[in-house]
């Protein structure tokens, strides 16, 4: 068997049967699907279940767990995997009918460890969520790319990327380098896994071609304001670490992809923490940073102390993330204000260049 389409799915079943259906109108069969309930607690086992039995597709298990997170659920999955290559599919995003034949094309002539391709970030109803879309117009379907060609892509170039639907990873490359998801890890868990990945691989195949469609709820954008969203800098502590545990290339690659990562968690640390400032309970910068150091000690104080040590940055970012470490690293007290007042008026902003556009449709 070619592929295993692992799905972690929690509450999932006002959305779920679209994931399947897609998965079901593949042009090439040769794939399982795996879904891992994961102590759903409304009618995502019978979605499920009924939507595959009536299919006619046999290669299909469904495994209930209790509620563990998408990380246990994910490596529960890689373990009971039957397909030489795995991927990971939420159970909300859905894939074009020939992603099967084509990653499989890709796959079997460059007998590649991951192989990845264009997705898009959309809403509920299809459209297009993002205009901070990668472009990918550097990469060519052609080569055969070495990981830290695509790391560079990624993190420094910010001309690729892959989430963790749009790539597909060798069954016996994950095994032979124990790459597990982080259990207990609710944000972050995702790039932590690629990134570790990419590290570790030689042969890396690009399918040109928009396979994934990963979608953005509304309701679940609203709900996922918490300090809970600071394990994400904390997962990429972790990245760091490996490449620091590891070495994987010479002196100058090394320091130019610690840097790297460093400036990726030091943008997510700030974008998080201009949210959680803007969160209507928290009124107060005294306050928020008491909430922050009783939940994850000593991780405020190492994000100032590296945000006032950049002297200069080795990724392109965009200039609302420049500014943005650049205030936080001059005082953290303005920028938590400045956030409070500056998110709001960028969101309606947005929000009426939305409304005018999709009028002008």
């Amino acid at each position: 068997m070619f592929l295993s389409f692992i799905i972690p799915a929690f509450n999932v079943e006002k959305y779920i049967s679209k994931t399947l259906e897609s998965l079901l109108a593949q042009t090439d069969k040769d794939f399982e699907v795996i879904v891992i309930d994961d102590g759903s607690t409304d009618g995502t086992r019978n979605v499920v279940t009924r939507t595959l039995s009536k299919s006619g597709f046999r290669h299909y298990r469904v495994i209930s767990e209790e509620n563990r997170g998408a990380s246990f659920a994910r490596n529960v999955g890689i373990k009971n995997a039957e397909g030489e290559y795995i991927l990971f599919l939420d159970g909300d995003d859905y894939v074009a009918p020939s992603l099967v034949e084509e990653v499989k094309k890709k796959a079997e002539a460059s007998f590649s460890q991951i192989v990845f391709w264009k997705f898009r970030v959309v809403s509920e109803e299809g459209q297009n969520f993002s205009r901070r879309q990668p472009s990918f117009d550097k990469l060519s379907p052609e080569r055969i790319y070495r990981g830290e060609e695509i790391l560079r892509s990624i993190l420094i170039d910010k001309n690729a990327w892959i989430c963790i639907g749009s790539a597909a990873f060798r069954k016996d490359f994950v095994l032979a380098n124990s790459l597990f998801f982080t259990e207990n890890c609710r944000y972050g868990e995702d790039p932590e896994f690629t990134l570790k990945a990419l590290c570790l691989a030689s042969r890396i195949a690009f399918v040109n071609k928009t396979l994934l469609f990963y979608v953005q709820r509304r309701e679940s954008i609203s709900r996922t304001i918490s300090l809970d969203l600071l394990q994400f800098p904390i997962a990429l502590e972790r990245v760091e670490e490996f490449i620091k545990n590891n070495r994987f290339w010479n002196q100058e690659e090394f320091d130019a992809f610690l840097k790297a990562v460093l400036e990726y968690r030091l943008i997510s640390f700030c974008r998080i923490f201009a949210l959680i400032s803007c969160s209507a309970n928290r009124l107060r910068f005294k306050e928020v940073l008491q909430e922050i150091d009783k939940a994850y000690p000593g991780l405020f104080c190492r994000a100032f102390l590296e945000a006032r040590g950049r002297k200069d940055f080795v990724s392109k970012l965009y200039l609302e993330d420049k500014i943005g470490v650049r205030l936080f690293s001059f005082s953290p007290v303005l920028f938590f204000y400045f956030s409070k007042l500056y998110l709001p008026l960028r969101d309606a902003v947005k929000s009426i260049i939305a409304s005018y556009s999709s009028g002008r449709r």
